[in-house]
């Protein structure tokens, strides 16, 4: 069965983060098996790839893509100064928050008290996360 098609406007209808960021719980272009992938994060490990390329790293706030960066406010700004990443201190402590204000102040306070210590953590946390398949 073919899935319907939606124009822009009713995909960003379905939005339930903020104007930045795009989310939906129950996006219709997500088949199950999708959904799977991205309940278990298994959709991330394509990034591996560019922490083999030096492009990212394994912990830090998550790369945007170039839309939601033309809509950043000032404050927002500090987030993409550093090396992205697969994970990050939001992504373990307000996985499902939907305010975007939220996780950049979460990206700020990682990039603000960096520390391998800080690091392991998250690197402990998201490992539970993902075993847990407690993902959004």
């Amino acid at each position: 069965m073919k899935k319907k098609e939606l124009t822009p406007e009713q995909i960003e209808e379905l939005n339930e983060k903020s104007k930045v960021v795009f989310k939906s719980k129950k996006d219709p272009r997500i088949t199950k098996f999708g959904s799977f992938l991205r309940k278990s994060s298994i959709d991330e490990l394509p990034q591996i790839i560019n922490i083999l390329k030096n492009e990212m790293s394994f912990i830090g706030p998550r790369p945007p893509i170039p839309e939601e960066v033309l809509k950043y406010e000032i404050k927002h700004l500090k987030r993409v100064s550093v090396k992205p990443g697969i994970t990050g201190l939001w992504q373990v402590t307000l996985r499902q928050d939907n305010d975007f204000d939220k996780w950049v102040q979460k990206d700020i306070e990682y990039i603000d008290n960096w520390s391998i210590f800080l690091d392991i953590k998250i690197a402990l946390k998201t490992f539970k996360e993902i075993i847990n398949l407690s993902g959004d």
